[in-house]
């Protein structure tokens, strides 16, 4: 990567290291780069909506990230309930406000950088201290608002959306730059009355982690294969991410369902989420314990060792016309573990694993046609599937490098 001149960033995210989130691997970037980073940021508690027990108990070890100082905002946990997810978004972006005046206005910063997942209201606190400052906001768009809670159903009420689209309008305009990981997402923004000039295509990138080139003598590989020691004899199709609405894996459990007859494969699921609970209950009911196994949450270090025992990742991504202009977020890691990938999805997404020549395509919420794209990895022969896998990684070294991606990033950001 072209070394860079020293400067001051700030980052605002609602989500942060411990939480496993790409904001982490930015944050590494800018320091390795040689910026000196401040990191606001709230209280560990993604996904499962209660503060992480290590955190509570020795917070000060989480005050320094790899040479970043870490600011963190005593915001309401996301909780259970609809109500109690509000009030996290909410008491985030007021908390984090009233912080950064307090604590950090006497600080000078060349470059503020805000990353917009849910909720958009995070966006604020860099905005407010951006334009009082006179420093350049860039938005990081990974969730497009308000169409992302109309998509996980939410929200309904249309006076509801009218507001938080006006909201929404305003927040992206007044962002000096958008980065966004899709360019999908484009066309919508021009709709909202966001000038194309400040819209940067920023899609993620292969982690760092992932490009290691020697994995098995790793204590991580060792670990994963003894736990994955008993499917040896089965095709694996892995899942790997967040557990939740957009995934639809109720979807794919039906596509399961489908092949039960079939004893030559399993389904393996590594992560956690809210639908995480109904996600295990749809399998012990639907009796598909045999074909199914949910193996919990790893961190991301641990990650390239089930892709590299995996016969084939899933990619799967609600049917809805907010995700016909997404690309998930795993698309860039599973390309580049080198093996095949069964999309079930539409939009981006089926359009860059298209591209790929690395994938069995199926449209999303199609059940059967998901069931026949199993099927032909289950009927594949090693030599076949291995070929895909080096389509995919030939892809992801092409198009989603990190040093191609972060000088985008640098550039925007005047960071040169």
């Amino acid at each position: 990567m072209v070394e860079h001149s020293r400067k001051k960033v700030l980052v605002v995210t609602q989500y942060f290291w411990p939480e496993e989130f790409r904001v982490n691997e930015l944050v590494k970037k800018l320091v390795s780069s040689g910026c000196d980073v401040d990191v606001v940021t709230g209280r560990p508690n993604y996904p499962d909506g209660t503060i992480y027990e290590d955190f509570i108990s020795a917070a000060h070890k989480y005050d320094n990230y790899f040479g970043a100082a870490v600011f963190r905002v005593k915001n309401r946990p996301r909780g259970k309930t609809k109500a109690s997810l509000f009030l996290n978004y909410i008491s985030f972006a007021l908390l984090a406000s009233i912080y950064l005046f307090r604590n950090l206005s006497s600080k000078r910063y060349d470059s503020i950088i805000a990353v917009q997942l849910s909720p958009i209201f995070s966006v604020i606190p860099a905005l407010i201290y951006g334009k009082y400052h006179k420093v350049k906001v860039t938005t990081w768009v990974m969730d497009l608002w308000p169409d992302i809670l109309s998509a996980l159903n939410l929200v309904s009420n249309r006076h509801i959306i009218r507001l938080l689209t006006f909201i929404s309008s305003r927040i992206y305009r007044f962002s000096d730059s958008l980065l966004i990981s899709s360019e999908g997402f484009r066309s919508r923004l021009r709709e909202l009355g966001v000038k194309d000039d400040s819209i940067h295509y920023f899609p993620q990138w292969v982690e760092d982690v992932m490009e290691s080139s020697d994995i098995s003598s790793t204590q991580e590989y060792k670990e994963i294969e003894a736990l994955l020691n008993e499917y040896s004899h089965l095709k694996k199709i892995v899942f790997t991410g967040n557990i939740g609405e957009c995934q639809d894996l109720p979807s794919v459990l039906e596509a399961i369902e489908i092949l039960k007859h079939r004893n030559d494969f399993v389904f393996l699921i590594v992560g956690s989420g809210r639908e995480e609970g109904r996600v295990s209950r749809l399998v012990s009911d639907n009796g598909l314990e045999n074909h199914v196994r949910l193996l919990g949450r790893f961190p991301v270090e641990y990650m390239s060792s089930f892709y590299h025992f995996a016969d084939a990742l899933l990619l799967p991504l609600a049917k809805d016309p907010l995700f016909e202009i997404t690309l998930p977020g795993k698309t860039q890691s599973y390309l580049y573990a080198g093996r095949p990938i069964i999309g079930f999805l539409d939009g981006e997404g089926a359009s860059v694993l298209h591209r790929s020549k690395s994938a069995f395509v199926c449209r999303a919420g199609n059940s059967n046609e998901l069931a026949e794209a199993i099927e032909k990895v289950c009927n594949s022969n090693q030599g076949e599937l291995d070929e895909l896998g080096l389509s995919a990684r030939r892809y992801a070294e092409g198009n989603f490098g990190s040093e191609r991606v972060m000088d985008t990033l640098f550039e925007v950001c005047g960071l040169r």
